[in-house]
């Protein structure tokens, strides 16, 4: 079985080196691991026949998990090499939100950095609810903002499209939510008919068992803000 899983900051910048991410196999009454080596590859070898669940972790990483992936025996199997898609996992955010605010139609933050260069911007996860002590689980809405970190945010939010009536408080708070969705890698590089293309990641995964789709990447949430929902 063979694949590769590229690291990211938690800024969402490629690092140069991606060995030392733990790759383990669960399935068939025996588990099986290896490591990536500094250009993401990993290779596990003499695999069972059957369905597995992966796992993806690195320490100071979110930790990301595929389900139900056929190893049909006999030959390799190429996990997500044959559509260009790989697997991406990022640092967990450590950057502090000191404050956030929506005013009108565009939105606003502060950062504390424990890390620099600061980013241009940083993607937030901004969660909404009528109700002051929500928690992720019992949010009513929840959008992603492109927020610049010297200036508002890069894309406007639109207080129209929230399901809120006019007039209600709006309970709101945010979370880190680095994300990349494909990357141009040097040593990596694709080609047919004279084109170059991107590889695709992936960084999120359904749970079979909570039936939820998981972001394994989200930092620490915000304390609660509110607004008046406008008319």
């Amino acid at each position: 079985m063979v694949g590769y899983v590229f690291t990211f900051d938690e800024f969402g910048n490629l690092h140069q080196n991606h060995e030392g991410v733990k790759i383990t196999v669960f399935g068939k009454g025996d588990n099986y691991s290896a490591s990536s080596d500094e250009s993401g590859r990993f290779h596990l070898k003499n695999l069972l026949t059957g369905t597995y669940e992966i796992h993806f972790e690195k320490k100071g990483y979110g930790i990301l998990k595929q389900f139900s992936i056929q190893h049909l025996g006999g030959q390799a199997t190429l996990l997500g090499l044959n559509n260009n898609r790989v697997y991406f996992i990022y640092e967990m955010p450590t950057t502090e939100i000191s404050n956030l605010v929506l005013n009108k139609d565009t939105a606003y933050a502060e950062f504390q950095f424990s890390k620099g260069p600061a980013p241009q911007y940083i993607n937030l996860r901004l969660y909404f609810s009528n109700n002051a002590d929500f928690t992720e689980d019992s949010q009513k809405y929840n959008a992603d903002f492109k927020i610049g970190v010297n200036g508002p945010n890069w894309h406007k939010w639109r207080a129209s499209g929230l399901p809120f009536n006019p007039g209600s408080t709006v309970y709101y708070k945010a979370a880190i939510n680095t994300k990349v969705s494909f990357i141009y890698p040097d040593d990596y590089y694709i080609y047919q008919f004279s084109e170059v293309y991107r590889l695709s990641g992936i960084s999120t995964y359904f749970d079979i068992n909570d039936k939820k789709t998981i972001n394994p990447n989200i930092g620490d949430e915000t304390e609660v803000y509110s607004f008046v929902f406008p008319d």
